[in-house]
């Protein structure tokens, strides 16, 4: 299932048990039949092209994975996840940078901080 704000590039194979299709352009998400299939793609984050999302698997908010990644396992919010396997590489901002080891965002300036698997924004006082 996947909420708002979701992109998914060109050809983004979507694999599951019984189910393979592959998205060749966006446009085409609205002309697919109902698919059965237990994926679950959280609002804000981008899903680079013929990256490919097992069943069952849950994209976290404002998380990126890039092209051609094999994502295996959940990938939390503001996760940076790549490879193949996918595996995380760092974080990224709402806004869709990759942020420093401090946690602060060169292009728009918000602050994170790490709370358990993921990030929370620090909010401007």
């Amino acid at each position: 299932m996947a909420d708002d704000n979701r992109s998914f590039l060109k050809t983004m194979p979507l694999s599951g048990r019984k189910n393979n299709l592959t998205l060749s352009d966006i446009s085409e998400i609205k002309k697919c039949p109902v698919i059965r299939m237990e994926l679950r793609v959280a609002a804000s984050k981008i899903i680079g092209a013929n990256a490919t999302v097992i069943c069952g698997i849950t994209i976290g908010r404002y998380a990126f994975v890039g092209a051609g990644a094999a994502v295996n396992k959940n990938v939390p919010d503001y996760a940076l996840a790549a490879g193949n396997p996918a595996r995380q590489i760092g974080w990224v901002c709402e806004c869709g940078e990759r942020l420093a080891d401090d946690l602060k965002c060169s292009y728009c300036g918000k602050s994170y901080e790490k709370a358990e698997n993921s990030l929370c924004k620090i909010k401007r006082i």
